[in-house]
């Protein structure tokens, strides 16, 4: 069944989600895979099937549609699997148009993006679930007649893409220079308690079939190196595996999310975001034995009914950098490993 799958994979840049997509694909055997990118400067566009480059981005709305689906129909896609939030938010509007075409939109629920999309609304809604969050304020005076000098704080974009734009203030002339950058920028922002035990952090999977039924969760302990993980550790299936599971039944997920948390000094764990698509842990996760990307393309696409999965809790995990090396005239890129 899997030689009947060409996927087309969106974004392509080095060190994104997309990358790590094309990993888990490479390492389900998936044959046939194309790739969308929106500049030829994208390095992975020379590792797939086919190269596309797009005319439109997601902020074209309806237009970026139109040209996914009418590549899909030139090269027979009958799967879209995208890196990003924006992308992913997007598609998933659209999704119907999509599935009348006979392709699969490989994203998450319109609804649940939406949640997700926006941390102000993701908090508010867990809160209101007695889900843990972490105390959370849309404007720094709120913040300190709350908190007082109960510093580090964080401050992060409502809507943001990735770690971009997230600060730590360590006192109040710290917190108030960083305000008055997303003012300047006219980015509405978020004051939000840390969390200071950085050892007790961690980012899990959820994953749940095209019906809402969970089907899987996976947690992983992390470090982050240049604001993403770049060390992480398979934990045994426990209680964090259960909240994370209830958080994906709360906002109704229908796909994968990625939920990222710490430990309070009670070990109670506190959402700090949750990410509604595939996460750039995937392809960690996918050689510990849980392929993401790879269940929800049997779900969603070839109809099978997801069951869970083995994996090796314990395993450890590094994110390095890689070179690839186009040659002139090149169609495939070669990759070298520096030692």
């Amino acid at each position: 069944m899997k030689n009947d799958v060409h996927v087309l994979l969106i974004g392509g840049k080095g060190g994104s989600v997309a990358e790590g997509l094309l990993k888990c694909l490479r390492l389900a055997e998936y044959a046939t895979i194309s790739l969308l990118a929106y500049s030829d400067q994208a390095p992975h566009l020379y590792r797939v099937e086919r190269k596309i480059i797009a005319q439109n981005t997601p902020d074209s709305g309806k237009l970026y549609i139109d040209e996914l689906i009418h590549c899909c129909r030139d090269h027979q896609i009958n799967a879209v699997l995208p890196g990003a939030t924006w992308e992913a938010k997007i598609i998933a509007e659209y999704a119907a148009l999509f599935w009348e075409e006979g392709i699969a939109p490989l994203v998450n629920n319109i609804d649940t993006i939406k949640i997700g999309d926006n941390k102000w609304e993701t908090f508010q809604f867990l809160k209101s679930r007695q889900l843990g969050v972490p105390l959370s304020f849309l404007d720094k005076e709120k913040a300190l007649q709350e908190l007082g000098d109960q510093f580090p704080l964080i401050v992060k974009p409502v809507s943001g893409r990735g770690s971009k734009d997230v600060f730590l203030a360590n006192n109040r002339k710290e917190l108030n220079i960083i305000v008055d950058y997303f003012e300047a920028k006219g980015m509405a922002y978020l004051v939000q308690e840390h969390i200071s035990s950085e050892e007790k952090e961690y980012t899990v999977g959820v994953l749940s079939d095209k019906k809402g039924k969970v089907i899987q969760s996976i947690v992983m302990q992390r470090k982050l190196f240049g604001g993403a993980t770049g060390y992480a550790k398979i934990l045994e299936h426990g209680f964090i595996n259960e909240f994370c599971e209830n958080v994906a039944r709360a906002v109704r997920s229908t796909g994968p999310i990625n939920v990222q948390l710490r430990l309070n000094e009670d070990n109670l764990p506190l959402v700090l975001e949750i990410n509604p698509r595939f996460s750039g842990s995937a392809p960690m996760r996918a050689l510990g034995g849980f392929n993401e990307p790879d269940m929800i393309i049997r779900n969603f696409l070839l109809g099978e009914e997801l069951s869970p999965v083995p994996y090796q809790a314990g395993n450890q995990y590094y994110r390095v950098f890689q070179e690839i090396e186009i040659a002139k005239g090149a169609q495939k890129g070669a990759i070298k490993m520096l030692v």
